[in-house]
């Protein structure tokens, strides 16, 4: 479909369901998902971690800086093309 609307992946969540994807397939969200894991791993051998959450950024984020004790949350936006 051309719209953009969300649609089922086939791919699961980790919690019962399955990943939603934004006007994406199965296979582009899987490379996607395969990618993630390993800049996780990655950082993960260095002495870091990712943190990935889903959901609406404005809920998720908030959320997400009371549980880490953070005060304060900034963001720069450069617009354009990547």
């Amino acid at each position: 479909p051309s719209d953009y609307s969300t649609r089922l992946t086939g791919i699961s969540d980790g919690k019962g369901g399955q990943l939603h994807s934004l006007n994406h397939g199965p296979h582009f969200t899987r490379r996607l998902i395969d990618a993630v894991h390993s800049l996780r791993r990655a950082l993960r051998s260095l002495g870091g971690d990712l943190i990935i959450r889903t959901g609406n950024p404005l809920q998720v984020i908030p959320q997400l800086a009371q549980e880490l004790l953070i005060d304060e949350v900034a963001f720069s936006e450069i617009p354009g093309q990547y």
